[in-house]
């Protein structure tokens, strides 16, 4: 009787604990996705409590890892990120040895950074994990294009200072140029937050065409009012994002689609109906706010010219132009391997605090890292690419994920051509989400 009557006590015990560590994982999720969304609403701002948030999920990994011992990292990513550490720490010393005043602040963001990120991509762990995911992105796309869009109208106006929060902080960049549009015809906006629309607005036009899921009309609306403001707010490579990453996404997914009908359903008359609208609520934006499409034109067509006009009103080479020359001419001096981590052209720098960070990053690396490095580098982009299409390709749960994080991923990259943003901790997580979902999957195989 006494072994029949315990039974039910220590079965109950058993299910209570299991309760309390599934809510206790529930609230370390809870951390971590409230993390993910400010890295992306306000990736510059809150530096503090974001730090103790990354503190906190850091503890509770490495507790995890010391005590239950689990294989959170399939060898195949364990062994990626290992070559990506050794990689930066092998270039970094060779800065080192040169003595390039850069090397501990580029060697902190090419190897610390994988290593954090490495730690984090272990506390995603399964199917329901990469949900979360998603649902934090598109909640960090209706915050951001909230706070935008409330932005723009309380810099004119329009929107009353009582319902408006700056989220703006003194580790944060925020400028609206109210004088621009009187003068110009043009909006000119800044804010720290605009590089993640390069990975958010195509991550969710790829997930709309390509999941199975029923999508309802407010995602598809969203789709439109992000691609309204990335359109409008005056920044050229948001501009061309807009417009031509979801053609290329359409022609890419019409080349690799697979068999399976179910991948994507009615896309050609969602697509019909929301460019339609967005073209609707295009022309109603411009005759309400006096917008000029020919000086927005022109202002895009101005940063291809060797020649521009400075804030002083000189005339001055343009400074991207003028960068890429420099950089090319002193790369041909060590072609192979470049002049390491931290490297600084001796006659040529963009910025007298930090000398090492150049605008066209692309080159910077080609200068530091030389064709072997950037060679080596550009191997493991090629490796996420592989493995996300073979995900998608499998047609299972995790496919719409992939493919979307791929075309996010990517065009992330070119936006990143002209300007420094994977030197960013919280940009990083354009190249580390895609990771996160291979690794699950491979794990859940």
């Amino acid at each position: 009787m006494i072994k029949t009557s315990s039974y039910p006590y220590s079965q109950n015990h058993n299910t209570s604990n299991r309760m309390q560590m599934s809510t206790l994982v529930k609230i370390v999720h809870s951390f971590g996705f409230l993390l993910f969304a400010m890295m992306i609403v306000t990736p510059s701002a809150f530096q503090s409590p974001k730090a103790a948030i990354l503190a906190i999920l850091f503890i509770v990994i490495l507790l995890d890892m010391l005590i239950k011992k689990r294989r959170r990292l399939h060898p195949l990513i364990f062994r990626y990120f290992l070559f990506y550490i050794l990689l930066g720490s092998i270039f970094g010393i060779y800065g080192y040895l040169r003595e390039n005043v850069g090397v501990i602040p580029i060697t902190k963001e090419v190897v610390l950074y994988v290593i954090l990120y490495m730690i984090l991509i272990r506390g995603i762990v399964d199917y329901a994990s990469v949900k979360y995911m998603h649902k934090t992105l598109v909640i960090s796309i209706v915050l951001l294009s909230l706070y935008i869009i409330t932005s723009i109208l309380n810099a004119y106006g329009i929107w009353p200072d009582w319902l408006y929060y700056n989220l703006q902080t003194e580790t944060s960049n925020e400028d609206i140029s109210v004088d621009t549009l009187h003068f110009y015809g043009r909006i000119s906006t800044s804010f720290d937050s605009f590089p993640s629309l390069l990975f958010l607005q195509p991550y969710l036009f790829t997930y709309l065409v390509s999941s199975s899921q029923k999508k309802s009309k407010p995602m598809w609306a969203l789709f439109v009012i992000l691609t309204i403001i990335m359109i409008f707010v005056g920044r050229r490579i948001l501009l061309i994002t807009a417009i031509f990453a979801p053609i290329i996404i359409i022609l890419t997914l019409n080349g690799i689609r697979t068999e399976d009908s179910r991948k994507v359903r009615n896309w050609k008359s969602l697509i019909f109906f929301s460019f339609l609208a967005m073209f609707g609520l295009a022309f109603i934006l411009i005759q309400i706010s006096g917008i000029s499409v020919q000086a927005t034109i022109e202002d895009f067509l101005y940063s291809f010219q060797p020649i521009q006009v400075n804030a002083s009103g000189n005339y001055v080479s343009n400074p991207r132009l003028d960068t890429i020359y420099h950089l090319f001419n002193g790369w041909k001096e060590s072609p192979l391997i470049g002049f390491g981590s931290g490297a600084t052209h001796p006659n040529y720098y963009r910025n007298k605090y930090e000398p090492w960070n150049y605008e066209v990053l692309y080159m910077q690396f080609l200068y530091s890292w030389g064709i072997l490095g950037c060679t080596l580098y550009g191997m493991g982009i090629l490796f996420i690419t592989n493995k996300l299409l073979l995900i998608y390709k499998e047609c299972s749960s995790y496919s719409s994920f992939a493919i979307s994080a791929l075309f996010g991923m990517l065009a992330f990259l070119v936006g990143s051509f002209t300007n420094p943003y994977l030197l960013k901790f919280d940009m990083l997580y354009t190249i580390f989400l895609p990771i996160a979902i291979i690794n699950v999957r491979y794990l859940r195989k």
